[in-house]
């Protein structure tokens, strides 16, 4: 597979693989990568430190909670690696915001903010996400940002994808309704191929206050 490392101006033609790997995850589905501000991630690799970037330090992205699961994790800026692949924080208690150079999607622009952490560790265990997919439709995911302000966020799918079938240009858009995506690992642990058989997807839409009477 081409790895491409250079930012877009005009659609992207190149299939992309989406994957999370860890004690957990590996390459296996493709991606089909969009126009818009940012490179979709040509390949997620083994996770590392980070350190928070300084591009819309303002506005990004600072905690994520869901109180349903009693989450409350920080969120880290991540961009991509050398080799085209998106940077995971180490940490399985932090999450990660895609907003490589600041260009991604803000979570309340037009497109879908896309957090992704990893389900667990073999040296820290059970990550935040770890109950991810036990969410509903109807429940709420608090965004606050770095400058205080929260968005709430009404939770509209969940669902389980083995990796091979993940709608990867439906889940990074970068124009279209304002949304936020939440993945993490799910199904089985493979042991021969040293990856989960799946990812799981929470979509959650902008909860918006009614209008004054």
């Amino acid at each position: 597979m081409n790895l491409s490392h250079s930012y877009h101006t005009q659609r992207l033609a190149t299939l992309a693989a989406f994957v999370f790997l860890m004690a957990s995850c590996a390459p296996t589905n493709d991606l089909a990568a969009s126009e818009t501000h940012a490179p979709t991630p040509e390949l997620f690799t083994e996770p590392r430190s980070l350190s928070p970037k300084s591009e819309n330090a303002d506005i990004a992205p600072a905690r994520l909670e869901i109180e349903r699961l009693n989450i409350s994790m920080p969120a880290m800026p991540v961009g991509l690696e050398a080799d085209g692949a998106m940077e995971i924080p180490d940490d399985v208690m932090t999450v990660g915001h895609y907003d490589p150079d600041g260009l991604g999607v803000q979570p309340g622009a037009a497109g879908t903010a896309v957090f992704a952490g990893h389900v667990d560790s073999r040296t820290q265990g059970r990550g935040a996400l770890y109950e991810l997919s036990s969410l509903s439709p109807g429940d709420t995911i608090s965004v606050t940002a770095h400058d205080g302000s929260e968005t709430l966020w009404r939770v509209s799918e969940v669902t389980t994808y083995r990796k091979e079938a993940m709608p990867m240009a439906d889940i990074f858009t970068f124009s279209g309704p304002s949304r936020i995506a939440v993945i993490t690992c799910g199904g089985t642990f493979d042991r021969a191929t040293r990856s989960y058989t799946h990812n799981v997807v929470v979509l959650a839409e902008p909860v918006l206050e009614a209008a004054a009477a």
